[in-house]
C-alpha cells in the first residue's frame, strides 16, 4: 500500500499534464500563475529525489561496518525483524536485552538512534517500543550506562510484601498444589504478579542439605484468567 501511495504524484502529474493540453484555448492565454500539472510535477520530482537520497544515505551508512553504532544499530533491527526460512517469527527479546548491557554510554545510544534511522529511515525508540510494548522500561533498565551513572534506575531485588515484581528472564511458575507442574511461563519483561511475602517463600534444598533455590509465593491476575497462586524462582524477579 505504501509503494501505490509513493507513485501517487507521478499518476497526477501525468493526468494533469494530459489535462492541461486539452484545456481551452483561454485557458491556455492565462500567464499569471502556475498550471496544477506544474504543481503534482514538482511534487512528483521532490518525491523522486528525495527517494533517491534516502537510498543513498541508507546504503552508505550500512557498509560502514567498522562503525559501532552502525553494527548495533543493524543488530536491533534484525532482532525486530527474525525470520525463519523466509518466514516473520516475531522479535528476539533476549537479544534486544543482551545489546542494551553493550551500550555503555548516552552518547553510543544517541548515536544508534541516529545510524537506525539513517539505515532504515524509522525511529529506533518507536519501533522498539512498539516490538516491547510495556517491556521497553526494562529494556532501558538493562542499558549498561544507566547501571553506571544512576544506580536508581536498577531493578530492585529485595521485595517486600506486596510488591509487584516481574520477570528478569524467561521463568516458569509452579502451581502450589504441584511444584513439578508449571502453570505458565513469564517472558523476560513481562509482570508476574504480587509478591506475597518472605515468610511464604518455598525454600528448596539439595541433597547435601544447603540451600539450593528459594522460590517466590505470587498472585498472578490475567485477562479471562481466575487469579492464582504460583511459584517463581526468586532469583529471576525484579521489581522497578
Amino acid at each position: 500500500m505504501t509503494a501505490i501511495l509513493r507513485y501517487i504524484p507521478y499518476i497526477l502529474a501525468i493526468l494533469s499534464f494530459r489535462s492541461n493540453s486539452s484545456s481551452s484555448d483561454s485557458a491556455k492565454e492565462k500567464r499569471g500563475g502556475i498550471s496544477l500539472g506544474a504543481v503534482f510535477g514538482i511534487l512528483a520530482g521532490y518525491h523522486l529525489l528525495k527517494s533517491s537520497f534516502d537510498s543513498t544515505v541508507s546504503e552508505r551508512e550500512k557498509s560502514d561496518i567498522e562503525s559501532t553504532e552502525v553494527l548495533i544499530a543493524q543488530r536491533i533491527y534484525l532482532a525486530c525483524n527474525q525470520t525463519i526460512a523466509g518466514v516473520d517469527v516475531g522479535t528476539d527479546e533476549l537479544a534486544l536485552y543482551q545489546i542494551a548491557t553493550e551500550i555503555g554510554t548516552k552518547e553510543l545510544f544517541d548515536n544508534i538512534t541516529k545510524s537506525y534511522q539513517r539505515q532504515y529511515s524509522e525511529s529506533m525508540i518507536t519501533r522498539l517500543q512498539n516490538e516491547l510494548g510495556n517491556k521497553y522500561t526494562f529494556f532501558v533498565s538493562k542499558l549498561a550506562f544507566n547501571s553506571k551513572s544512576n544506580p536508581t534506575t536498577q531493578p530492585q531485588l529485595t521485595f517486600s510484601k506486596g510488591d509487584v515484581l516481574s520477570a528478569s528472564r524467561a521463568v516458569n511458575g509452579y502451581l502450589t498444589t504441584d511444584s513439578t507442574r508449571v502453570f505458565a511461563t513469564f517472558e523476560a519483561g513481562e509482570k508476574v504478579g504480587t509478591y506475597q511475602g518472605s515468610t511464604t517463600d518455598l525454600r528448596v534444598k539439595g541433597a547435601d542439605g544447603k540451600l539450593k533455590n528459594v522460590y517466590a509465593l505470587m498472585y498472578v491476575e490475567r485477562f479471562f484468567v481466575k487469579p492464582y497462586y504460583v511459584y517463581v524462582e526468586k532469583s529471576k524477579l525484579y521489581k522497578q
